[in-house]
């Protein structure tokens, strides 16, 4: 029974707490649109994920798009956008897991965006490439984990009162320009 239990325990002791940078926080999958599978469509939109890894760890970091395919029924547009701050790791294991789950989460649609908090990635089947749109859209609340909210109001309260004192005119003054240097 003890032989049992020792490779149970030993495997419970690597479980590590869930990431919250790569829960998923928005989602989008079109009903409108959608291929077959072993289509071209499908050959193509795996060239373009593998693309967007391959480019997420290339002089392109950052942000990057890119496409296959040449006819409007077979043509797959795709691009990725990683967080400003975040190493060349992090974008490309964003994106890696991005362009995994997409394809499991958004199964046969031609128009998916999945969002992370480090990274969002996004396929279709027309050229969105410098064009403004309306559609899709995600409206996302964030939850701030502050552990210590006492401290943070107090510099924000410290902050405000001191560019106020700063910038506020001296009595009778007529007028004051200076510079404010922060506070080392």
């Amino acid at each position: 029974m003890a032989l049992f239990l020792l490779p149970f325990m030993l495997s419970l002791s690597t479980i590590k707490a869930a990431d919250p940078t790569q829960a998923v926080r928005g989602l989008y999958c079109s009903n409108s649109s959608t291929f077959a599978s072993k289509s071209a469509y499908q050959a193509n939109l795996k060239r373009v994920l593998d693309d967007l890894v391959h480019r997420a760890g290339g002089p392109d970091q950052g942000t990057c798009f890119t496409s296959k395919g040449t006819s409007s029924s077979v043509g797959v547009y795709g691009s990725f956008m990683c967080r400003g701050g975040i190493s060349k790791k992090e974008c490309v294991g964003c994106v890696k897991r991005a362009s995994c789950e997409i394809t499991s989460l958004c199964q046969m649609t031609k128009v998916s965006i999945l969002w992370y908090d480090q990274c969002m990635l996004r396929y279709s089947d027309t050229d969105f490439y410098k064009k403004v749109e309306q559609e899709p859209r995600l409206h996302a609340y964030y939850e701030w984990h502050i552990e210590e909210r006492r401290k943070l109001r107090e510099l924000l309260s410290n902050t405000n009162s001191d560019t106020s004192r700063e910038t506020a005119p001296p009595p009778h003054s007529y007028g004051r320009y200076g510079k404010v240097e922060p506070h080392s």
